[in-house]
């Protein structure tokens, strides 16, 4: 199985962001408020899992992976033209109001609006769909990741549930027949189990060291004998802007923030964003 290059990015936290490409994949997640727990017992999973299903459908976004932890839960999921902060508002919202009712809770449930981060259909998108799944595992709450009952996992080796999982796009990654690519993904999901789960933590892996992006573009400008300062340019022949695409990709798979290149370029953060959309499956 080839894999690609990692990349990783983290998106706006608490604002609103306008820019929107439909087919961006996101790892979202958030934690209880404070830490505290937020799912206690098999009700509040179940309501909120039914709540997950119900923004899929009003929202059309291709869910990858999902995983409730007690204080904090985990989504990978593709949006459609609906942005992401508009689908866990409304979810959010939707289970504060039950929790709060139930528990005769006031203030806030969960600890901010939630966190993102951007994932290309690459070899970070198979390491967010292992590290999703072995939540579980790691926090000791079972022993194996098809044990665990609050997961996607199950989803990919069983007749589809009452959630609707996207899994043909992940297991195409591993093999063409299905029963071949989900005995691979089991072997890659177990063979995480021994892996220091800060090599894939999305919060830690921003840490690794960065190629500048003078580099980059220099070494797109030799591949593509075309004058930095033209790439940088807001010229629209078609060579310049392959060629500043091409910059633009190369510089979000290596780690770069959108919006870094796009003070960078000069450009509009959308722009960035519609050079970084992944291709279809």
């Amino acid at each position: 199985m080839e894999l690609f290059e990692l990349s990783i990015v983290r998106v706006g936290m608490m604002r609103r962001s306008k820019v929107h490409v439909a087919g961006i994949i996101f790892h979202a997640y958030n934690r209880g408020n404070n830490r505290e727990t937020v799912f206690h017992d098999d009700a509040d999973h179940t309501i909120f899992l039914m709540i997950l299903e119900k923004a899929r459908e009003k929202f059309d976004f291709r869910l990858y992976a999902f995983c409730l932890m007690p204080n904090h839960f985990h989504l990978l999921l593709e949006v459609g033209e609906i942005p992401l902060w508009k689908i866990m508002h409304w979810m959010q919202l939707k289970y504060a109001i039950y929790y709060n009712k139930r528990y005769d809770h006031t203030g806030h449930v969960f600890q901010e609006r939630f966190k993102s981060t951007i994932c290309a259909k690459n070899s970070y998108f198979l390491e967010l769909l292992r590290y999703i799944h072995l939540n579980p595992v790691r926090a000791k709450l079972c022993d194996d990741v098809l044990d665990f009952r609050w997961s996607s996992a199950k989803a990919y080796f069983e007749p589809p549930g009452d959630i609707v999982v996207d899994v043909k796009f992940p297991l195409s990654i591993f093999a063409p027949d299905p029963e071949n690519a989900r005995t691979r993904l089991l072997e890659f999901f177990r063979e995480g189990i021994g892996i220091d789960s800060n090599k894939t933590d999305p919060q830690k892996m921003t840490a690794q060291k960065l190629p500048s992006l003078n580099d980059i573009l220099a070494t797109i400008s030799r591949e593509t004998l075309i004058n930095e300062q033209t790439i940088k340019s807001d010229s629209r022949q078609h060579p310049t802007a392959r060629a500043r695409k091409l910059f633009i990709s190369s510089a979000y798979d290596r780690g770069h923030h959108p919006q870094a290149i796009s003070a960078y370029l000069n450009c509009s953060l959308s722009t960035i964003y519609k050079s970084i959309k992944p291709t279809p499956a």
